[in-house]
């Protein structure tokens, strides 16, 4: 028969932690429910140096304290393996983000080489138009990658310095790759970008 343990000892005593008075009453069973499990942990530590027995374990006190902790423990398991997973997962990901960082420029400015082709011809400089089609590209990543970081501070109201740190590391391979895609571009001879463009 389950009874609170109010019944047996006064309630305001359970609160102010001052049941001294009622401590050789002896209870043949009890039963209770830790409000988060994130002091599991220290509790059982706790017990164990108030000298309560554990499994295969006699201690000075020969009463067992029984957790029903199996769905906790099963959970913690299963996140620890899905954070094992990421661990390395991410870095294979965050690799072809930065592949994607130097082929997505190189495809963009690759279609665009007729263009660079009639600047040249029309008289434009290697630097003007190396500057035109570079500042495109700057322009494109910075407002994504701010974007990304407004993402990132709305999900978790913190920006952190590993999410600056890759955020920088993508911008700064973005913008190399647009320029080799420039240079690669300005190197084909004009007269053969526009006759394949005819």
């Amino acid at each position: 028969i389950y009874c609170p343990l109010s019944r047996y000892l006064p309630k305001q005593a359970l609160i102010d932690g001052n049941a001294d008075e009622y401590k050789n009453n002896v209870l043949s069973s009890l039963s209770f429910e830790l409000k988060s499990a994130s002091q599991l942990e220290h509790f059982k530590l706790y017990m164990n140096k108030l000298g309560y027995s554990g499994v295969n374990l006699i201690d000075s006190i020969r009463c067992f304290v029984m957790l029903s902790d199996a769905a906790y423990l099963s959970s913690a398991n299963a996140i620890s393996q899905r954070i094992w997973y990421m661990d390395r997962a991410f870095p294979i990901v965050f690799a072809l983000v930065l592949l994607l960082a130097v082929l997505v420029p190189r495809i963009s400015i690759g279609t665009r080489r007729y263009e660079s082709a009639v600047m040249r011809a029309q008289g434009a400089s290697g630097v003007r138009i190396f500057f035109c089609f570079f500042d495109e590209q700057l322009l494109l990543c910075a407002v994504g990658v701010l974007l990304g970081f407004a993402v990132c501070y709305l999900n978790s109201s913190a920006v952190q310095i590993l999410a600056v740190i890759l955020s920088a590391a993508f911008f700064l391979i973005w913008l190399f790759g647009s320029a080799a895609a420039i240079s690669s571009a300005m190197r084909s001879p004009v007269t053969d970008k526009l006759k394949g463009e005819e």
